[in-house]
């Protein structure tokens, strides 16, 4: 089947899907059990058709770079990792498509129920919507609301990387000691450590909730709501990826955070004030005695107050070490005023599934009687550390600036 048959088949089931939805809803009632299963058949089969049509797009993109014997070998399993600096690749879409599909127009649309304004790749990229307001995206939308979300947050910015889940779990490599290295003579045996650095660490992919709640009058009226949309869908998703990532407990659903790895390097202040920069410079040489030279410091914003407002001796602003000056600052409020972390953040690793699923409502929680819009946006992730001696916590930091 063709690449343009694939998107009209796949249109046309998401079509004859909200038709069986919008004839129950007109009776005002539920799906019957007969039409909830032809209605689950057809969201299989719209999966299965995504996933089709993503494969043809890449085989596309393949032999327009020249590469014509892409569509008879097998896909390249090969693990891709993406920082800030090029994670927008993942919105590539070879083959297929001129127009720009917005993720905030298409929301508008979806809140507004007015999709007169959507050009057609934005109608394909709506989804399917799975009953009471509840919306399945498509693949290219939940790519976009990701890859917008991982530019805001904060450890991605320190440069954390980020891995694509095609399934639930992924084994990645992980270096669990940096090897000895030595000089030798001819026929001397090396005499350094020969166990074994590496091991695999699993991603198992965890479920974030973000919640968002909009006024019915903004999504209708407002100016440029779509920015508005765009930005606190991402942003929420954003704050829920950095607080994962720096102090996720590991228990249950949530990921295990960086403070609370196995094997990290700490400095602990005791509760003591802030007088100096000491602990910092303490913590990055640490890092550095691994051979390892740190990138980036992430700690609240109340931290790096308290370290504008020290004085020395003259009642001058305090003069920081070189240490400081070659570390990249970021601030996070996700972590405690008496925790941050300071390290190489590349060793920081993301896993996330592409997709994500948006539920809406205007009857949920006290969303009615406010007449807003609630908006719940589901994905899935797992953090993991490719070098835990990469990274060190700086905890039990005492009283700071407020």
């Amino acid at each position: 089947m063709q690449l343009y048959e694939l998107h009209e088949l796949r249109g046309k089931l998401i079509l004859d899907s909200r038709e069986m939805l919008n004839k129950a809803e007109s009776e005002s009632r539920d799906l019957t059990a007969i039409e909830k299963k032809e209605y689950d058949k057809k969201l299989v089969k719209i999966d299965e058709l995504n996933i089709e049509i993503e494969k043809k797009q890449r085989d596309v993109g393949n032999i327009i770079k020249g590469d014509s014997s892409s569509t008879s070998r097998p896909v390249n399993k090969d693990i891709k990792f993406y920082s800030k600096d090029n994670i927008r690749e993942l919105l590539a879409k070879p083959g297929y498509g001129q127009e720009t599909v917005s993720l905030g127009k298409t929301m508008r649309a979806i809140i507004t129920g007015d999709y007169s304004k959507l050009n057609r790749e934005e109608r394909d990229a709506i989804g399917v919507g799975t009953g009471g307001g509840n919306y399945l995206i498509s693949q290219e939308l939940g790519k976009q609301l990701i890859v917008m979300a991982l530019e805001k947050a904060q450890v991605v910015s320190a440069g954390a990387r980020y891995v694509q889940m095609n399934e639930n779990s992924l084994l990645i490599p992980k270096l669990t000691k940096m090897p000895d290295t030595e000089f030798k003579a001819e026929n001397v045996a090396y005499s350094g450590d020969t166990d074994v650095n590496f091991s695999g660490v699993s991603l198992e992919s965890k479920t974030l909730v973000s919640m968002v709640n909009l006024s019915v009058e903004l999504a209708e009226d407002g100016h440029d709501v779509e920015s508005y949309i765009e930005t606190a869908m991402a942003k929420a998703i954003a704050q829920g990826i950095d607080k994962a990532c720096l102090t996720g407990s590991g228990e249950g659903e949530e990921p295990k955070g960086v403070i609370n790895q196995d094997g990290i390097l700490e400095q602990d202040l005791e509760n003591e004030e802030i007088t100096s920069y000491d602990p910092f410079s303490n913590a990055y040489y640490k890092v550095e005695a691994e051979n390892i030279t740190p990138t980036g410091l992430i700690a609240p914003s109340s931290v790096y107050a308290t370290l504008d407002l020290l004085k020395d001796t003259a009642n001058n602003p305090l003069k920081p070490p070189q240490s400081w000056d070659k570390l990249r600052k970021f601030s996070s409020n996700q972590l405690t005023s008496y925790n941050a972390v300071m390290g190489a953040f590349n060793n920081l690793l993301i896993g996330m599934r592409t997709r994500a699923r948006l539920e809406m409502t205007r009857t949920g929680g006290d969303t009615f009687e406010k007449l807003q819009v609630g908006l719940r946006i589901y994905t899935r992730f797992d953090v993991a550390l490719s070098l835990a001696q990469a990274f060190c916590h700086i905890k039990n930091i005492g009283p700071v600036s407020s």
